[in-house]
Formats: structure tokens, C-alpha cells, sequence
């Protein structure tokens, strides 16, 4: 049967600003991706990216080219907030803290004969610029550094659409490509998420969550779509039944030969999804206003509700 999940908002620190700590939150928002859990084969979390994002190639210990860069996905590494710090008094330093200046996904400061420059791994590894991690700082809670923070977002693919409009933003997102729903991992079925206009029971006597759906064999029994009695149904109804119907052709699809990125096709919006989101702090707020604060004109009410949760999280 589909499983029914709440929206949900939460953030996600990265925990310092060592390589380790970088790439174990790279790791983390990549795994969102696939769906996938650390497996324990002592893999580390940079021999992790290696193997699946970075097709074997080994950016911190061996010379790359543009064309290797091809060949990768570097997305992910968006999320990894790298720290850097040169002092004006050298020059060798000026001159490596200069190309950050006109960089859109950097920002600099300077105090007290130092530049202080807020980046992530992608500006690194896409502009070879790795030599760069010579200058890393690792301090916690330097005042002097752009706060970027990532935020985990389980919604549905019709809201993560309104919340990837936000371009400014690191995204990454779960890949129904990827994700086959009706393997174990996932109940053999797919997710939906609540959505604020549905009630989870039946306190007003109409159509809800706990009663709505049917047993699986209800839906479908020894080759037979069953007629359904719909004389009284009302909206909800038909929307429940309309996301049995697509789960069941999803499942059907992939059991008669097709790929998850083609059975997808048929996954209704209401399919839960997880989606991380990283920006600097001006940023979220920006986001805050036109999501939560609604400044622009009315939003989406699932959209709504994410920002809402958010706000609610960052006033604790």
C-alpha cells in the first residue's frame, strides 16, 4: 500500500571545516540523491564520492583535465562550504585570494590584514583550483566567513518544482531515475507526501488519509481492475484512488521490463521527494520573504507550509 509521510524541514550542519568534515557533507547530500545508506566496507566518504560522482578520479592526488571534468558530477559538491584564509602582508597570497573576488559562489572579507573567503568544493575542483585547500582554516565559528547553511526539504515533486525556482541555490535532489519505488527498500510501493488541504482523519466525517486508500488487492486482484461504487465520492476520493491507479502502472511497468526513468513517467506530483538546499544566509532570507512572508503575491500552500516550518526552526 502507498506510504503516507509528513512534510518535513530540517537543517543539516556541517560539522567544521576540515576536508573530512567537507566531504562527509558532500557524502550526505549525495546519498540523498541515490537514497542510499553508508554501507560498512570502510569506505571513507571521499573514496565514496570517488567511486560514484567522480568516476575515479582522485582530485585531490592526481592531475585532471577539463575532460575528465566531463565525465563527472559536481553538483553535489556545491554543498561543501570551504573556508579559506590568505594574509594581505604576503603577496603570493593576495594574488591566490584575488581570483575569488569576481566569483559568484564566493564571497570575500577582509579583517585585520587577513581575506577571509567563504567558497565551496565545486569553485575548487571545477577552476583547478585545488592548491587553493593549502590556505584552508578550519576554525569553528569564525565571525569572518559567510555562513552557508543546507536545509533538508521531504516534500512532494509538485512543491520541490516551486523550491528549485530558487537558483541561487545548491540543490540536490532525489532521483526517481535512480529510485525503483517497488523494490524492498522502499515498501514496494511508492511515498506520497500530506498535503494541507487533505485531513489526516476523519474528525469532519469526510474522506482522510487512514481511511482513504484501499488494500493493494483491493486495487487489484488475480489480473482484475475492480469497478468501484464512486456515486458519493467527492474529490479526495478520487484523488486517493487516482494515486493507487498510478502506483499500481508504476509497478506493473517496472515488473513488465521497464527502467525506473521510464516507468516514472506516471508518478502523480504528490510523489514524496527529499531535496537539500544550501545558501548563504541573505539568501534564505530572501526566500523567507517571498516563501513564508509571501511579499511577491500568494504561494503554493505546500510551498507555504515548508516555509513556515522553517521559520518556525530557525526562531527556535
Amino acid at each position: 500500500m502507498i506510504k503516507v509521510v509528513n512534510p518535513r524541514v530540517e537543517i543539516w550542519k556541517q560539522e567544521g571545516y576540515t576536508l573530512d568534515a567537507i566531504w562527509k557533507h558532500i557524502a550526505r547530500c549525495a546519498r540523498v540523491c541515490y537514497q542510499s545508506v553508508p554501507k560498512d566496507n570502510n569506505e571513507s566518504d571521499y573514496d565514496f564520492l570517488v567511486r560514484t560522482l567522480f568516476r575515479g578520479i582522485d582530485f585531490l592526488n592526481q592531475p585532471y583535465t577539463d575532460d575528465d571534468l566531463l565525465k563527472t558530477h559536481l553538483s553535489v559538491c556545491e554543498h561543501g562550504t570551504v573556508h579559506l584564509k590568505y594574509r594581505l602582508f604576503i603577496t603570493k597570497d593576495i594574488n591566490q585570494a584575488i581570483r575569488f573576488n569576481d566569483n559568484n559562489y564566493s564571497r570575500t572579507k577582509e579583517h585585520d590584514g587577513y581575506v577571509y573567503v567563504t567558497t565551496n568544493m565545486r569553485v575548487l575542483i571545477e577552476h583547478h583550483w585545488m592548491d587553493e585547500l593549502e590556505f584552508i582554516d578550519t576554525t569553528p565559528n569564525c565571525p569572518y566567513y559567510d555562513e552557508r547553511t543546507t536545509v533538508n526539504f521531504i516534500t512532494d515533486i509538485g512543491a520541490s518544482r516551486e523550491l528549485n525556482r530558487h537558483r541561487c541555490h545548491s540543490i540536490s535532489e532525489e532521483s526517481t531515475r535512480y529510485c525503483r519505488y517497488n523494490a524492498d527498500k522502499f515498501g514496494n510501493n511508492i511515498s506520497v507526501t500530506k498535503l494541507p488541504w487533505i485531513p489526516d482523519s476523519d474528525t469532519d466525517h469526510i474522506s482522510n488519509y487512514n481511511v482513504g486508500f484501499y488494500d493493494d488487492d483491493e486495487i487489484y486482484y488475480d489480473g482484475i481492475i475492480p469497478d468501484k461504487y464512486t456515486v458519493n465520492w467527492n474529490a479526495i476520493d478520487w484523488f486517493l484512488y487516482g494515486l493507487q491507479i498510478a502506483n499500481l502502472v508504476y509497478c506493473k511497468c517496472i515488473e513488465l521490463g521497464w527502467t525506473a526513468q521510464q516507468a516514472r513517467e506516471i508518478l502523480p506530483l504528490n510523489t514524496k521527494t527529499q531535496v537539500v538546499h544550501t545558501a548563504f544566509v541573505d539568501d534564505w532570507k530572501h526566500w523567507i520573504n517571498l516563501r513564508s512572508n509571501e511579499v511577491s503575491g500568494k504561494v503554493h500552500p505546500c510551498m507555504k507550509e515548508l516555509a513556515d516550518k522553517f521559520v518556525k526552526l530557525i526562531n527556535k
